[in-house]
């Protein structure tokens, strides 16, 4: 009877063990008063941005180590934010194999995104900014005012892409697995949105 709760606590152990993920939280405030352009870099993970009367740009990132095995997870302590300023550029990534990152930022309304994503997906709100957004497989999902675009362009190589309540007349095309979406308007930005495999969805407001 002992022996059979030692190896009771024993199992109640290890599916403790299994069931804890190792994460890292970074959090931060970054200066973006002389920034034009932010670029992200991530693998596997998500991203979701959204922008504000401010100059700085408020970070958190949470890694998550992916499962080695039914026990154990890939260590993520040693996970460290890469920073990497060029004139008025500013490239944000962790360098980090076998790991989920999940991004929120509050960004300048003025500041022009580039982000670039493995796997996941991406949610943004009030863009208003140049953006360009590069997905090999996921979902982008954004609001803003299309009003302050020149030209929006949408392209799934395998998915669905719209622009709801658009407010002129959008050109589609689609074919066999995929699509894209085109838009004039008479504001300044550009928006450039990508997934090779998935769906692209935005909504003017």
């Amino acid at each position: 009877m002992r022996m059979h709760y030692i190896l009771a606590a024993c199992l109640s152990v290890l599916l403790s063990w299994s069931t804890q993920a190792d994460v890292k939280t970074i959090a931060m405030e970054l200066d973006a008063s002389e920034l034009q352009q932010l670029t992200l870099q991530v693998g596997v993970g998500q991203i979701k941005l959204k922008t504000a009367d401010t100059d700085i740009i408020e970070l958190r990132v949470d890694v998550t180590g992916e499962k080695r095995w039914w026990f154990f997870t890939h260590k993520v302590g040693d996970v460290e934010l890469n920073q990497q300023r060029t004139g008025h550029q500013l490239s944000l990534s962790i360098d980090k194999d076998n790991t989920k990152q999940d991004w929120q930022l509050t960004i300048p309304q003025s500041l022009a995104v580039r982000a670039e994503l493995g796997v996941g997906q991406l949610y943004a709100e009030h863009l208003t900014a140049d953006v360009y957004i590069d997905i090999g497989v996921g979902q982008i999902s954004a609001k803003l005012d299309a009003n302050q675009y020149q030209r929006i362009q949408l392209t799934a190589g395998v998915g669905n892409v719209q622009l709801k309540n658009a407010p002129s007349e959008a050109k589609s095309e689609r074919h066999l697995v995929g699509g894209t979406l085109k838009l004039k308007g008479s504001g300044q930005s550009e928006l450039k949105a990508s997934v090779g495999v998935g769906d692209i969805s935005l909504t003017h407001q």
